[in-house]
């Protein structure tokens, strides 16, 4: 693949030229020239997932707890050889909502206590602070990309560098044997790079006040950003917390062409809540992270929600954005990206329109449906969009569909348009899903996109965006996932949930592993579903 010239979001100059230097060294360190999501690594690996990425935690692979993150390295076999291959440890730690905002444990916001105990990302730069544990341990995410993956080692000897046992990482897809492919996990001696060389993305958190520490309003925003993310298929930039108001993709006869008006998150009722609302008011950041395999921004405040978060992980081809909706009852809230212009001559599927709608501001009809996949393609590229959910505080979401330079439906942000307008919104009475007043329902939502080149097919699109609802099995060292496969539900009692790698605990205290959800004390009963490789959520029942 040749990567094409960067030019970053077009309203910041500053923002271009800082992002231009940052698009070259991308282009300069990535597989290949570039990992397009049509690429796939050479070698013995049969798997067909370019834009997955595999995610095992320290409880996972117990080789390497107490080990230093940058210590912790993998590789690939291909042809009796070994091939080193970028890995990113994540640490994670159990603390406080009120430590994440950096304000007394008494602090409380429209009557919601901030005081409840969440499992988040570490950061030092941010109130959430280090992991208390510097070393790898239970909860810490070890991640690389599937696509990265070789064929089985055998009796290979060990790299030269790394010391101590192998953890062979397994990865399967759902339902075949025939798709398979083998990363191998080791600690270091000091003398390899974990990112060997390479870096997939590149996120620049650039806060307009200063340091974040020192001028972050955390009580009483708005607080400005020219941040912005570089992938090898697309840019995004970032006007405030809640606020992606740029994107573009980064192939095709338009490439670094802004396609967006802003992704939205919006309650519809008289433009009462939406996320410039949300950034005028209380918020702080979990974590801001730029690593070699993956960025993460994470953050929390929704005015009346201020527990609510906000998780997105990036990666070069795909990026994910995960809700947690912590709020009292409210009676309806929707997540959807409005397209601009520039995304004029695209067509939009989803399962109700298989054969699409075009994208050209005139109102077409889209039966409602559940919005678990939908694709954008054209001359301009592809887009991708695959979402699960997790809910049990309303009935299901709907889809969000709108194309219409004159809409009737109030455009409460952004420009007034509605372009391809389209997510999911839960349109019935939303219960308490708020743990700082005491509620204990939720409703999770998360979705994936994947931008891709002008060549890839319609049905490639909806494959890559079906590929997120039926993640990858993973087995380590021959054992599969920490209980049944993706889908599956178990109840249990939090310590045992915990002794099966489903769930961490501190003190006494249990968070459900990939979600972070806070599940009670240990020996409160549970039941947890597998919604993802390494990503358990709590249900009602199974």
């Amino acid at each position: 693949m040749t990567t094409t010239p960067f030019d970053a979001h077009p309203r910041s100059r500053t923002a271009r030229r800082a992002l231009a230097a940052t698009a070259l060294v991308l282009a300069a360190t990535l597989v290949g020239g570039g990992t397009s999501v049509e690429a796939q690594t050479p070698g013995q690996s049969t798997l067909d997932r370019p834009a997955d990425s595999a995610v095992v935690t320290g409880q996972r692979a117990p080789g390497l707890v107490g080990v230093a993150p940058n210590r912790v390295v993998a590789f690939r076999a291909v042809n009796g050889q070994w091939q080193q291959i970028p890995v990113q440890v994540d640490e994670r730690k159990s603390t406080t909502m009120a430590a994440v905002y950096g304000l007394p444990t008494t602090q409380t916001f429209y009557g919601s206590s901030i005081n409840v105990p969440v499992n988040v990302y570490a950061d030092p730069n941010t109130f959430t602070g280090a992991d208390t544990d510097p070393n790898v341990d239970a909860d810490d995410e070890i991640v690389f990309m599937a696509r990265d993956a070789g064929g089985a080692a055998g009796t290979l000897a060990a790299p030269t560098g790394t010391t101590g046992n192998r953890i062979e990482v397994q990865l399967t897809e759902p339902g075949t044997t025939a798709s398979t492919g083998y990363v191998y996990l080791f600690a270091s001696n000091g003398s390899l790079d974990p990112a060997a060389g390479r870096r997939y993305v590149d996120y620049q958190f650039r806060l307009t006040s200063g340091d974040y520490k020192a001028t972050y309003k955390r009580t009483d925003g708005p607080n400005p950003e020219n941040s912005a993310v570089t992938g090898t298929t697309y840019t995004a930039h970032y006007a405030d917390r809640w606020t992606m108001d740029g994107f573009a993709l980064r192939q095709g006869p338009q490439a670094n062409v802004d396609m967006i008006d802003r992704v939205k998150y919006d309650i519809q009722l008289a433009c009462a809540r939406n996320e410039n609302t949300f950034n005028d008011e209380e918020g702080a950041f979990v974590v801001n992270k730029s690593g070699p395999v993956r960025a993460i921004r994470s953050y929390v405040g929704s005015n009346s929600g201020p527990n609510t978060q906000n998780t997105q992980v990036f990666y070069d081809n795909s990026f994910v954005t995960t809700v947690d909706l912590r709020v009292h009852a409210i009676p309806n809230v929707g997540a959807h990206l409005d397209l601009g212009r520039a995304a004029y001559g695209m067509t939009f599927r989803n399962a109700q329109v298989p054969n699409g709608v075009p994208v050209d501001g005139q109102p077409d009809t889209v039966p409602a449906g559940t919005p678990n996949w939908w694709t954008y393609s054209g001359p301009q590229g592809g887009l991708a969009i695959g979402a699960t959910y997790n809910v049990d505080a309303t009935s299901g979401p709907t889809t969000w569909y709108e194309d219409d330079t004159t809409p009737a439906n109030w455009q409460c942000t952004g420009d007034g348009e509605a372009v391809g307008d389209s997510g999911a919104i839960f349109a019935s009475w939303i219960n308490c899903t708020d743990p700082g007043l005491s509620c204990t329902q939720k409703l999770n939502a998360s979705f994936r996109v994947v931008p891709t080149a002008p060549a890839t097919s319609p049905a490639d699109l909806q494959r890559y965006a079906e590929q997120y609802r039926n993640p990858l099995t993973i087995a380590v060292n021959g054992q599969g996932g920490p209980g049944p496969g993706p889908g599956q539900c178990v109840l249990a009692t939090n310590q045992q949930h915990t002794t099966a790698g489903r769930a961490t605990t501190f003190v006494v205290w249990a968070w459900a592993v990939g979600s972070g959800e806070y599940l009670g004390a240990t020996w409160e009963s549970t039941s947890l579903r597998q919604t993802a490789a390494g990503v358990w959520a709590r249900v009602t029942a199974c």
